[in-house]
Formats: structure tokens, C-alpha cells, sequence
């Protein structure tokens, strides 16, 4: 191996170990050093495939959004407040019929589940597949009413619960739905969302010496907050600064499990339970931080959490939300997209065929949901679904024979339940070596095709340099380049080589076998001569 070859090696090792590391980052989310909660940036599932060479050394590769592997299902889990305004209800509601009319048209599978809560959390509708005959029951589990308390934790418990228990569907498929005002003052034990408890300062740090039960009003107390003062204040100046103080606090000398009590509305009898400096964790605090880390536990998972500001009641509550939300206005119609779509009108694909190959022209096919879609060529540009205008087709695919690469744009929103699939065929540059060349991945996912051994990368017989996706996501923002697989074929030629045939073989031979050869020989010849005279005789006497 030369050192330019090498080097081109190093280089595209250290390339693919970039988009990986980014790759993870964008799967799984990020929480900025503020201590910002950020909505997880979803992976989008995409795959690249190809076939077996032919006897012609051809290969037929399909590039699928969403992955061809994955099973078309989704989780949806409302997570409601019930001070949720009858607005956001009906949005909830809206939201529901279109899955319900995705369902429908196309037979796919949504599961829905709902969850309400107020000091502990009630599950409305354990989640279930969502059908025409279950959809009036669901509706009128978004629209039950429940009053008295605010246990955000226990609402988040449940709805986990849901998606953790369905191993059925893939992770990034997983939505849950958080509507609340933030404002909460209640907490649980463990993963038990039955149960509320509380904390309670000790009555001879409030000024008029009453306990207030571990209600709302002890981060008043705690804070010295007056009615009008508990409305606007965000204690610690910003909610990001307040959470850091919060976690800070937590598990230490300021943080005694001993003084969490079942809430009753009433004050604990044992004094011992009693906070005694304003510097402990109050039950808002705690309220809080659990909160946070169970919704940080389900983006870690892959989930798709999206919370929903339900009113502006105390500012630390709207300012909660919207931290949860990554500082971004999150609302049903986004959800609604991010439900329904992979990505959106916009996005774009660049494909660079394997330099061991070459695209064949004129073999791009693309279906949406199982349905081929008509098109049409204009010399090096391929329009499909619509006539050849850049605004009025559907999908575009651009080839650069040059680079031997192509651009495909993506002109409409693509289903999470109808995948579009791009398909093409390429074929071996050159005349095929003689020997075993390449590894059988066909589905690029690093290792040999039925087996847990790793690609020899060294040895692989890549179809394509690079596939990257540049998504536009459902909110029109546009996200990070992500890289498709990179399938890997094999083939065996034989050699094909010119010898020299083999020499003649020397007999020995006796005299024995010498004369008697002599004499069969001088027999044969009498016997010709015999019948020469006798042929020409009779020419003789039909001339005559």
C-alpha cells in the first residue's frame, strides 16, 4: 500500500468517526453547560441497502426514509394538567383525529395513552393501539376532569412507564406530550405516581407562626414572597440559575429524605419532619428537580418529549416550561408534524457512488409507501411525481456524471407511515479481478452480513463513498448532516489464463511388438494393394 493510499484511509476513518460521534450527539440530545433542558434532537431514521451483485456485476441500492427495516408504529402519550385550558384541550383533541385519520387511510399502527394528573397522577387510558372503535373513549379520557393538587412528577412517572413498558416500538417513535403550567409543589417516592408527598417548613420561621402543610405557599414562606411578589418572582433571578442551586442542594446536608411525609393537606404531627433553615429543599424545589430528571431520563432514551405551556400563572412556572422546551414555543401543530413527518419540504440527500462502481443511468425508481411514482428525464436531471419544474415535482434527482454523484431534494413532507425509497443500480468499474474482493454488508451496518464480526473496512467493497441527508426538521429549522449506511458487496472471478498442452508421451517398445506390428501392417497394405487392382479392372471394362 502506497502513502497516499494510506493516507486516504486514515482520513476517511477519521471522517467516519466524526459523523458517528455527531450521530450519537443528535440521536440522544443535548443539555447545554446552563443547565438548559433541550428537546432531544431525533436521529432520523434512514437506511441504505443494496443487492447481491449480478452476473453482470450489478447492484441495485435503495436509499429508504424512514429506514426500510423499521416497523411503521408510533407511541403518542398525553400528559395533561388539569389546568389545562379547554383551548389546548381541543388541540389535543385535533390532534388525535388526524392520527386516528393516519390510522385509516393508511392501516398503520399508532398507540395512544392518556394520562392526567393533579396530586397524583390518574391513567386515563393505559396505552393502546388507536382504532375507530376506541377513539370516542379516548377522547373522553383527554376530556376527563380531576381537581386539587399539581404532582408534575407523577404525571411524568406514568407516562414513562407507558413508553418504557412497549419495547414493540423503536425509541426516536416514542412521543409524549407534556401540558402543564409548570407550577407544582407535590413529588413521589420511588416510581409509585399513586402517592403524593411533601415537605413542610416549621411553623416558627412563617411569620404569623401557621404551617402551611406543604401547600404552594412554603416556597413563599421560604422565599419571603407576598402575594403579589409569589405571581412575578423567579427565585435565584432565572430559572436556569434557580435549578443549578436546586441540584446543588440536592443530596446533601440541605436535602433529608426524613422530612418527605405523604401529603394529607395537613401538617405532619412529628416535628422531627419539620424543615428548619429556609435553606433546605422545599417541596416546590423537590417538585421541580424530579420533574426535570424524569423528563432528562426519557430524552436520554430516545423519546420525544415535547412540553406545552398550558397557562402563565407564577412566572417561575411559564419559565420551567419553556426551559423543558429548550426555549423554544412548542405547540400542537409542531407536535402534530413531528408525529406525523421524518422530515420535512427542503431537505436533501447527497449520494457519491463507490469508486469500484458506476452508476448506471437512467435507473432511478422511487416509491412513496409502496407506490412508484411516474417521472420523467431531462438529460442529467430526473423529476418524479409532477412535470419538469422545480416548484411542481415532488422529488428531484440531480446526477453529475463528472463526480459520478447525484443530489436528490426532497420537495414534500415524508411520512413516518408512508417511508419513501430511492432506488438505483450500479455496476463494477472495470473488469473484474480474479479472487474473492469485497465484504457482505448489504445493509451497512458494520458488521459481515449474519455474523457479529466487524467490517474489515480495508476490505470492504463499498457501493457508495458517502450518503449524507441534510434534514430540514418539521419546525422548518434546519438540522445536522446525517450520514446514511455505507452497504459493502462481494464478488469471486475466476482466473482466466492461457497453457501449453501437455508433451506427448514416450513409449517404449518392444521387438515382440515390433514385429507383430510389422506384420499387421505389411497385411493391411497387400489387402490395399488387392483391392486397387481389382477397382481399376473394372473402370477398365466400363470404359470398354
Amino acid at each position: 500500500m502506497g502513502k497516499e493510499e494510506k493516507m486516504r484511509r486514515i482520513s476517511c476513518f477519521l471522517l467516519m468517526l466524526t459523523l458517528l460521534l455527531t450521530t450519537a450527539v443528535v440521536a440522544w440530545g443535548t443539555v447545554p453547560t446552563d443547565g438548559e433542558v433541550t428537546p432531544s434532537l431525533v436521529n432520523v431514521s434512514r437506511s441504505k441497502t443494496a443487492t447481491v451483485l449480478d452476473k453482470d456485476y450489478r447492484s441495485t441500492v435503495t436509499l429508504s426514509l424512514p429506514s426500510a427495516e423499521e416497523k411503521l408504529a408510533s407511541d403518542v402519550v398525553f400528559v395533561l394538567d388539569k389546568s389545562t385550558s379547554a383551548e389546548l384541550e381541543d388541540k389535543a383533541l385535533a390532534l388525535l383525529a388526524d392520527l386516528e385519520e393516519e390510522v385509516r387511510e393508511r392501516g398503520v399502527m399508532v398507540k395512544v395513552g392518556v394520562v392526567i394528573f393533579n396530586q397524583a397522577a390518574d391513567v386515563a387510558f393505559q396505552l393502546t393501539e388507536l382504532t375507530k372503535e376506541n377513539y370516542a373513549t379516548i377522547k373522553d379520557a383527554i376530556k376527563k376532569t380531576i381537581s386539587s393538587g399539581s404532582n408534575t412528577h407523577a404525571g411524568l412517572l406514568a407516562g414513562k412507564k407507558m413508553l418504557d413498558d412497549d419495547t414493540a416500538v423503536e425509541p426516536h417513535r416514542k412521543h409524549l406530550i407534556f401540558v402543564s403550567d409548570g407550577v407544582t409543589y407535590q413529588f413521589c417516592k420511588g416510581d409509585d405516581h399513586t402517592t403524593p408527598y411533601t415537605r413542610s417548613f416549621d411553623g416558627s420561621l412563617i411569620s404569623n407562626g401557621v404551617n402551611q402543610c406543604g401547600t404552594l405557599s412554603e416556597l413563599d414562606v421560604q422565599y419571603g414572597y407576598s402575594d403579589e411578589e409569589a405571581e412575578t418572582s423567579i427565585p435565584k433571578g432565572c430559572i436556569n440559575a434557580w435549578m443549578s442551586d436546586i441540584a446543588g442542594r440536592m443530596g446533601t446536608d440541605n436535602d433529608n429524605e426524613d422530612w418527605d411525609y405523604q401529603y394529607t393537606g395537613q401538617a405532619p404531627t412529628d416535628d422531627s419532619k419539620l424543615l428548619q433553615n429556609k435553606k433546605n429543599v422545599s417541596n416546590v424545589e423537590k417538585a421541580l428537580h424530579l420533574t426535570e430528571s424524569t423528563y432528562k431520563a426519557m430524552q436520554e432514551r430516545g423519546y420525544q418529549c415535547h412540553a406545552v405551556l398550558a397557562r402563565e400563572t407564577r412566572q417561575w412556572g411559564t419559565t420551567f416550561m419553556n426551559r423543558l422546551a429548550g426555549g423554544r414555543a412548542v405547540d400542537f401543530n409542531s407536535i402534530q408534524h413531528k408525529v406525523l413527518y421524518a422530515v420535512d419540504k427542503g431537505s436533501a440527500v447527497a449520494d457519491t457512488v463507490g469508486k469500484s462502481f458506476d452508476l448506471v443511468p437512467g435507473t432511478f425508481r422511487l416509491t412513496v409507501g409502496g407506490q412508484e411514482l411516474q417521472y420523467m428525464q431531462d438529460k442529467n436531471v430526473t423529476y418524479f411525481g409532477g412535470d419538469r419544474n422545480e416548484s411542481n415535482c415532488r422529488f428531484k434527482i440531480e446526477y453529475d456524471g463528472a463526480a459520478d454523484s447525484f443530489t436528490w431534494k426532497i420537495n414534500e413532507p415524508v411520512s413516518n407511515f408512508a417511508p419513501v425509497k430511492l432506488s438505483y443500480t450500479v455496476k463494477l468499474a472495470g473488469t473484474p479481478a480474479a479472487g474473492t474482493h469485497g465484504v457482505m454488508d448489504l445493509n451497512g451496518d458494520g458488521y459481515v452480513d449474519d455474523t457479529t464480526t466487524h467490517v474489515d473496512v480495508s476490505k470492504a467493497l463499498y457501493t457508495n463513498e458517502s450518503a449524507i441527508l441534510t434534514p430540514v426538521a418539521t419546525d422548518g429549522e434546519q438540522g445536522e448532516a446525517l450520514e446514511f449506511p455505507k452497504p459493502s458487496v462481494s464478488y469471486t472471478a475466476a482466473a482466466y489464463y492461457y497453457s501449453e498442452p501437455p508433451a506427448p508421451v514416450k513409449r517404449t517398445v518392444s521387438p515382440t511388438t515390433f514385429d507383430a506390428g510389422i506384420a499387421v501392417y505389411a497385411e493391411v497394405a497387400a489387402l490395399s494393394l488387392a483391392g486397387a487392382v481389382k477397382l481399376c479392372g473394372r473402370r477398365g471394362r466400363r470404359d470398354a
